[in-house]
């Protein structure tokens, strides 16, 4: 009778929690990554807004009254989303204006992926320090 050799028990535990260690520094790594493309795509969409809230203010000589105004105005084809699937916020005072995304929670306030963006903040979360 021939015996054939196979592996212990365990050496398939370790080999299987080597295995889960590693998926677990890969999730991690992963999810760092989703997050700097979400907020990488608010800050395209902060850009394709403001410069289409400017093309409205040049042809209209005022600010329009929300993002409804620039896609019947034809400047958006939609109001975009943010990635979290929320719209964004838009607030005018007559002369200024400014843009806000609630971050992943759809809520005021927040930290990490929960942060709120603007424009003037977006370029540091994206540089990791918020």
């Amino acid at each position: 009778m021939k015996r054939t050799r196979g592996f212990t028990l365990l050496e398939i535990m370790i080999v299987v929690a080597i295995i889960g260690m590693l998926a677990a520094v890969v999730a991690v790594s992963y999810q760092h990554h989703i997050i700097y493309a979400q907020r990488t795509r608010v800050q395209s969409d902060f850009q394709s807004l403001k410069d289409a809230i400017e093309m409205f203010k040049l042809q209209k000589h005022r600010l329009p009254a929300s993002l409804d105004e620039l896609v019947a105005s034809k400047f958006l084809e939609k109001p975009p989303l943010d990635p979290w699937g929320h719209a964004y916020v838009f607030a005018t005072t007559g002369s200024t204006y400014s843009l806000l995304s609630y971050g992943a929670d759809g809520i005021p306030g927040g930290t990490d992926e929960n942060a709120d963006i603007t424009p003037d903040n977006v370029d540091s979360l994206l540089a990791g320090n918020g």
